[in-house]
């Protein structure tokens, strides 16, 4: 009787530190969308996005893809931001043809998420690839991905964010392919879920940021040519 009563209390008690992570991780993203609806800048936001996305998957870096229009047939995936906590990568914007040879390619047409323990260990089988262009030229290694579609308030996929590197702690520095394979894990899915939840207000916030932008800059055209007038 006393092995099954202790085993009881230790279900409560686990139950209870369950029910507290549950509510601290709640607040704690409460506490985010708050943050990124209040930001106007648009690049500060998805700096914002991306440092908070990092913070709760524990991971070593993370990437920002933004769907641009061409016309009515034809759209673009645009590299917006990237950011690591071991390396200063040299960035630049970047344009790629949407399609599903690459990872957020793949993810933005299929408006979903990919979850890849090893970007250097894909199936054959699938139509995207990881693109080891970058690892090459910087010593980085690749390892864990974790690739979510952003979307609009209609549901239309506007984006991907893209986290990489899960690692056993914060602190630790990833700068080779040594390091990855000791300090990296894979992204579970108690950290998807969250990470699912910050994507579904990162892509609302993010087109409210380029629209008021955008009515901004229309208001500030009609007073310059008022003036000028």
């Amino acid at each position: 009787m006393a092995c099954y009563q202790w085993a009881l209390k230790s279900e409560k008690t686990e139950r209870a530190k369950m029910r507290e992570t549950s509510f601290r991780y709640l607040n704690k993203l409460a506490d985010i969308s708050i943050s990124l609806f209040a930001e106007d800048d648009l690049m500060t936001l998805l700096r914002k996005i991306l440092t908070e996305g990092q913070n709760i998957a524990c991971c070593d870096a993370a990437s920002l893809f933004l769907i641009n229009e061409i016309n009515d047939h034809e759209r673009e995936l645009v590299f917006k931001l990237t950011q690591s906590d071991s390396m200063d990568f040299p960035f630049e914007e970047m344009r790629f043809p949407l399609d599903e040879s690459s990872v957020a390619g793949y993810v933005a047409l299929t408006d979903g998420e990919l979850n890849i323990p090893d970007a250097y260990q894909l199936s054959g089988t699938v139509p995207y690839r990881f693109n080891q262009s970058s690892d090459r030229r910087t010593g980085y290694r690749t390892k864990s991905i974790f690739a979510i579609s952003l979307a609009n308030k209609q549901k239309e996929v506007i984006g991907v964010l893209q986290f990489i590197n899960r690692k056993k702690a914060r602190s630790l520095k990833i700068t080779d392919e040594k390091s990855a394979l000791a300090y990296t894990l894979a992204f579970d899915s108690d950290i998807n879920v969250l990470l699912q939840a910050l994507a579904s207000q990162a892509g609302i916030a993010i087109e409210n940021t380029i629209l008021q932008n955008d009515i901004k800059a229309l208001f500030e055209g009609f007073v310059n040519a008022s003036v000028a007038a």
